[in-house]
């Protein structure tokens, strides 16, 4: 299960264990920052709570030696590839990780399962790919060569990728067109869930193309259902006339077969919050919203045509728009709570340790790299603790058993900044005086609702200072 800390894959993975016993599930996801990794923590602490045969790698598709591993070490059944780099606004402003994910990271399932033979590889698409296609709804027999943003040509990629390895190496393999997922925990970058984000701050909202956008709102346990139902049926394997194979290939439409107006949309979001106690009774709804033209990449509708899907799994979503809602409103009143919950009382178990060490191991890597581009040379971190950062080959780690003016975040990891005479670097640029920076004992999330970001907190054992 690729993407397996994402919304759709957690979904997935917990309901295979709910459903199906005995089963084994490998679950891969690079856990990048697109939106905020917090989320992404609390589905795999969700996952590990359920205490199946449960295996979780932390890297990237794109990484092909981590995904050849885990097909050399274990006998893979079926493939579900839900990772990718989502969004269509942010694919004009980062390709680069489109192509990474996307392309890359694909291909690399692709030879995987090329070289390890498995017996269904089940992979999302997107309504995307229709882009503006003029007649709906859409149905998986229309011409979709006219994508309108990078991520749907990526996405209509994988499809045309996934072909050519069905017909040339027989591998059964099924694409999903997925339509406007949403839901309890879903992605923060989602028009319902930003929107709430927004309206709970009184932020204003902005409706694109002044509300004129129809969409096909797809709940998550419909879409877990249809994959779950697809992929244990494989496209069978056959010869054509020829004697060749005829590639084991399709795709399926998964949407709700009923676009909803984005104001109507909009509404009853409005509606379920007040409800729910999310926002107050008396909330001025007008006065927070804006509308604004179609951004660049957005398409006026989404419908889908779910006949194959009914006449080869007898299966139609059928989650109402209100009832969705009304789960998501309910879930995000207890996410708020934990929110200011973690904010007042923050306690770190050992995933969340993990996670802050992973990170902080990024940002290192990040610093040196930045630091290479500009001829400075001046982090520091202590001997042996990460041979990843001491075999950094493109640069020059400077290695000190005796850090005396670094930071010391649970008394292992150090930064120091030697251009500046009084100070050390933290992060990402700000300044502790050296003052603190042999005392700070730990570094601890939190949620800070004035600026809507998960912010670090660091302690400081000499003053009890809190130092963000």
């Amino acid at each position: 299960m690729t993407g397996a800390a994402g919304f759709i894959g957690s979904n997935l993975v917990k309901r295979l264990f709910h459903d199906v016993k005995n089963i084994k599930v490998i679950g891969i996801d690079s856990i990048t920052d697109y939106y905020d990794v917090n989320i992404k923590y609390e589905r795999l602490k969700e996952i590990e709570a359920l205490q199946g045969d449960w295996t979780f790698v932390h890297a990237s598709i794109a990484d092909k030696n981590a995904v050849e591993k885990i097909f050399t070490e274990n006998k893979i059944a079926v493939v579900v590839n839900l990772a990718a780099q989502a969004g269509v606004r942010y694919s004009i402003t980062n390709p680069d990780a489109y192509i990474q994910s996307n392309l890359i990271g694909f291909y690399n399932i692709l030879e995987a399962c090329r070289h390890h033979e498995v017996e269904h590889l089940v992979y999302a698409s997107s309504s995307s790919v229709y882009g503006s296609n003029k007649k709906v709804p859409y149905s998986t027999d229309d011409k979709v060569d006219n994508p309108v943003s990078l991520y749907a040509a990526t996405k209509k990629s994988n499809e045309l990728m996934a072909h050519a390895y069905s017909k040339l190496y027989n591998i059964p393999s099924t694409g999903l067109r997925f339509f406007t997922v949403y839901g309890p925990a879903g992605r923060p970058d989602m028009a319902y869930f930003g929107f709430t984000n927004k309206l709970v701050k009184g932020e204003t909202i902005k409706i694109f193309n002044y509300g004129n956008c129809k969409r096909d709102f797809t709940y998550v346990d419909d879409i877990v259902e249809g994959v779950v139902r697809i992929m244990q049926h494989a496209p069978e394997k056959q010869n054509g006339e020829d004697g060749l194979p005829i590639p084991p290939y399709k795709v399926y439409n998964i949407g709700n077969n009923s676009p909803e107006n984005l104001l109507d949309f909009v509404t009853i979001l409005q509606e379920e919050l007040v409800r729910a106690g999310v926002l107050p009774k008396d909330y001025d709804f007008e006065a927070h919203k804006e509308l604004v033209p179609m951004q660049p990449g957005d398409v006026p509708v989404t419908y889908a045509d779910t006949t194959a899907l009914e006449q080869d799994f007898g299966f139609k979503p059928n989650t109402s728009l209100r009832e969705g809602l009304r789960h998501f409103a309910e879930w995000y009143k207890s996410y708020q709570k934990n929110r200011r919950d973690n904010t007042l009382n923050p306690k770190l178990n050992n995933m969340d340790k993990e996670k802050i060490t992973n990170e902080f191991l990024q940002h290192l890597l990040d610093i040196l790299k930045q630091q290479q581009r500009h001829g400075g040379k001046f982090v520091y971190i202590e001997k042996g603790k990460y041979p990843e950062l001491e075999s950094y080959n493109d640069f020059k780690v400077y290695i000190d058993d005796n850090v005396k003016h670094g930071l010391a975040i649970n008394k292992y990891q150090y930064i120091q900044n030697k251009s500046a005479a009084n100070c050390i670097c933290l992060l990402d640029g700000t300044h502790v005086s050296r003052e603190y920076s042999n005392c700070v004992e730990e570094l601890v999330p939190f949620y800070d609702p004035s600026i809507d970001s998960v912010v670090y907190r660091v302690v400081s054992s000499k003053s009890r200072k809190n130092l963000k």
